[in-house]
């Protein structure tokens, strides 16, 4: 019986809440407010026939940002000289310098505990021509849904699954910004990584 491509790691399933508040408390508090009982909880003196105390005190309540500030600020200060080994060269495709990239994946692993790099090239033609140069595209950490090491060798990653949101074409409604899952799998058979 095997297991769906959806199937998220035990880790993944351990973290996914946090990296969720953490996600809430870097964004504006009307994020806070919208969520509601998550973060706001009702008392029994809020509660009447249609709310309207309960709604009175979420338009009230005020989310400082500080989570925002403290993770700006600790970002600043790691970053306050540059580090060695800065270029102008781009790394990802989306265009960033080896400089940017740090700070996001810095700031990614100050956030969530994790950042997730892939390191992807454009393959070959089937006489070897074309290809290309190899890039760096980043994940958010929740991207990675599950992923397999070899036991004797836990840095030797031999699965991962990424889950993706791929925008929908519809021709009739060029304003549609729908889009459906997707699960990109990357496997590592006989030293090699197939895709």
């Amino acid at each position: 019986n095997t297991m769906p491509i959806h199937t998220k790691h035990s880790e993944y399933e351990k973290f996914s809440s946090r990296w969720d508040e953490m996600e809430d408390a870097l964004d504006e508090q009307d994020t806070i407010r919208g969520k509601r009982e998550t973060y706001l909880k009702a008392t029994s003196g809020m509660i009447d026939d249609n709310y309207a105390n309960y709604e009175s005190y979420i338009n009230r309540a005020r989310f400082p940002g500080i989570t925002r500030k403290a993770l700006t600020g600790i970002i600043g200060l790691l970053f306050e000289k540059d580090p060695e080994g800065v270029t102008d060269d781009i790394v990802t495709r989306s265009g960033q310098a080896n400089l940017e990239l740090a700070r996001e994946v810095t700031r990614s692993v100050a956030a969530y505990g994790r950042s997730v790099l892939v390191v992807d090239a454009p393959k070959p033609n089937e006489d070897g021509s074309g290809g290309g140069t190899p890039y760096i595209a980043r994940y958010h950490p929740k991207k990675l849904i599950n992923w397999k090491v070899n036991p004797d060798n836990t840095s030797e990653l031999l699965l991962a699954v990424f889950e993706e949101d791929q925008p929908i074409q519809n021709p009739e409604d060029q304003y549609v910004h729908d889009t459906v899952k997707r699960f990109r799998r990357y496997t590592k058979v006989n030293s090699v990584v197939e895709l």
